[in-house]
């Protein structure tokens, strides 16, 4: 696509298959790999209006509900659009993992405020996602979400060989479409 982005549309997947990603740059070849996990189901979806205060305007919050396969140790990110556009401000980032919820239902509550009027409908994507895709979300989140008194910023675990700093990964997902009412819970 340039600027460094590569995208291949409508690529049939199923969980365990492999993608491996080899670029070369003079000379030196540069490697990523990601595996494609079974996707979980989104059990539920609720909101609720977020008055504000006097750092954030008010605006919708949601709050999704899923069940966690036993068995396994999963990795998850949430994505959130609105009329095709996708939410995508620093704490619009939202990954996480099983740790403490193996098997068990995970509420997960979205703190950004999503501006929308009554009858607007978003999509919620709920991804499956390795490991390694979860540290890279995961290290960038903390490194967007430094305070003045934090130490110095490091890096976002990279997903590349070599020392480079970027990321590759592939996803399973399942999503839900919300139509914004004046009570949503």
């Amino acid at each position: 696509m340039g600027n460094g982005i590569y995208k291949l549309d409508q690529v049939l997947a199923e969980p365990g298959d492999k993608f491996k990603l080899i670029l070369e740059v003079d000379g030196v070849n540069y490697l990523a790999e990601s595996t494609v996990i079974h996707p979980v189901e989104i059990d539920s979806i609720s909101y609720s209006y977020y008055e504000g205060d006097s750092f954030f305007r008010p605006g919708y919050r949601f709050h999704l509900s899923l069940t966690d396969p036993p068995g396994v140790k999963n990795y998850y990110r949430i994505r959130v659009f609105k009329n095709k556009y996708l939410f995508n401000r620093p704490n619009d980032l939202v990954g996480f993992d099983d740790t403490d919820n193996e098997g068990k239902t995970i509420k997960v509550n979205l703190h950004s405020q999503y501006y929308l009027e009554t009858g607007e409908t978003v999509m919620i994507e709920l991804l499956s996602i390795d490991r390694q895709a979860w540290e890279y979300f995961t290290t960038f989140a903390d490194l967007v979400n430094t305070g003045p008194d934090s130490p110095a910023p490091a890096n976002p675990v990279s997903s590349f060989s070599n020392g480079t700093l970027g990321y590759f990964y592939a996803w399973s997902y399942s999503r839900k479409l919300v139509t914004v009412e004046e009570d949503g819970d």
